[in-house]
């Protein structure tokens, strides 16, 4: 009787944390049981039959099926005398393992299944559980894939140095040695890109102030159109990222929404759009089109409420103030950085702006549209 077993380092991991594997080639009638076990059990016979007593009834076992264990269950199994079986289990806990528990005793395994249970597992009240569904109804709903990119702004602060002083509010699209963090930006890009995120480019921002003694310089990091759960995953992973760098270079990142008044507050902008087909559909000859404009109403619509979600912290209030390119007004606009909702210019595809701005650059323009509209109240703090 052939038989390996494995037991796995309990690491105690939440979702589905594996405890024993094993595979077994049994003899004829060869009998396990009675036993009870704390763990989730599942046996995936390859070859033969036997049978499993459980629940108070038997139930017959083929080749091709799986039978389950649970958690305190009373079971006993047996091979048949003629036609022994052999195969294969694996016991594991966790919350994934729960999913399990609304099979029968003995199922047929298919190539969907296990997804399937891990699906049912998650936790229907985790943030990225409901943003994915969200993103489902919306594709169920309208045909059409829904996909966002975010605008991560951050301040470099260190003490202050008086070679190159940066010029006060003035920093936007500053190159060195006026802007001392443009390498570690780049730096920051780089890793952010290698690990997976999807990069548009970067930039050094409006912020640039010293006070007491300490020197301030606004980033801004921005993407490009993903999945919606990606988007958020880009932003965590790029702030953790910053954080490490800071600690590198000895120097603070902040992501604070405001650090003092009458200077640039640093917000989280999210840009959005609605695809069909691979194909961009905010912009419908060469203007904004009415599902792109339904889809600002709807953002605007929920536009109060949404900020319990995106400004969580007292501080958040002191950026949505007037004349500091922050949103205050509930409406939406293109070149009016005051609205809750601006539509950038420039995307629709219709132009080579490349071409146009270079005199004699001639080349095959690319005629896809890029168009999407920019929701500007989030910022640091938001609940991702």
């Amino acid at each position: 009787m052939l038989q390996t077993d494995i037991l796995f380092k309990n690491r105690h991991l939440t979702d589905l944390n594996p405890l024993i594997a094993g595979e077994q080639d049994c003899e004829s009638g060869h009998k396990f049981g009675p036993a009870v076990r704390d763990y989730t059990l599942i046996h995936y016979v390859l070859k033969g039959k036997g049978v499993l007593y459980a629940r108070g009834e038997v139930f017959p076992v083929l080749p091709g099926q799986a039978f389950m264990i649970l958690p305190g269950e009373i079971t006993v199994y047996e091979a048949d005398r003629e036609d022994p079986w052999h195969y294969q289990w694996i016991g594991f806990d966790g919350i994934v393992s729960q999913a399990f528990h609304t099979l029968p005793p003995v199922f047929s395994v298919t190539g969907d299944i296990f997804p399937d249970m891990i699906h049912r597992a998650q936790n229907t009240s985790a943030p990225e559980y409901i943003l994915s569904q969200a993103a489902a109804a919306f594709r169920k709903n309208t045909g059409m894939d829904f996909k966002c990119l975010g605008e991560l702004e951050y301040y470099v602060i260190c003490d202050q140095d008086e070679f190159y002083p940066g010029r006060d509010q003035k920093g936007y699209h500053e190159s060195a040695p006026f802007c001392k963090f443009e390498e570690m930006r780049v730096e920051a890009m780089r890793l952010i890109a290698r690990a997976g995120g999807k990069i548009k480019y970067g930039h050094s921002e409006v912020g640039c102030f010293t006070k007491d003694g300490l020197y301030y310089e606004q980033h801004e990091i921005e993407f490009l159109p993903v999945d919606p759960r990606l988007a958020v995953e880009e932003l965590i992973l790029a702030k953790w990222i910053l954080r490490n760098l800071g600690n590198q270079y000895g120097v603070t990142v902040s992501f604070a929404p405001k650090i003092t008044v009458g200077k640039a507050g640093s917000g989280m902008h999210f840009h959005m759009m609605a695809e069909k087909n691979g194909k961009n559909v905010m912009i419908k000859d060469g203007v904004l089109s009415d599902i792109a404009k339904r889809m600002i109403a709807g953002i605007l619509d929920v536009g109060d409420a949404v900020t319990a979600f995106g400004n969580t912290i007292p501080t958040s209030y002191l950026r949505l103030v007037p004349h500091q390119e922050a949103p205050t007004y509930i409406c939406w606009g293109d070149r009016n950085r005051s609205v809750v909702v601006r539509v950038p210019l420039g995307w629709t595809g219709s132009s080579d702006m490349a071409a146009e701005a270079n005199f004699g650059l001639k080349r095959k323009a690319d005629k896809v549209s890029k168009q999407t509209f920019e929701y500007r109240v989030a910022d640091g703090s938001a609940d991702l």
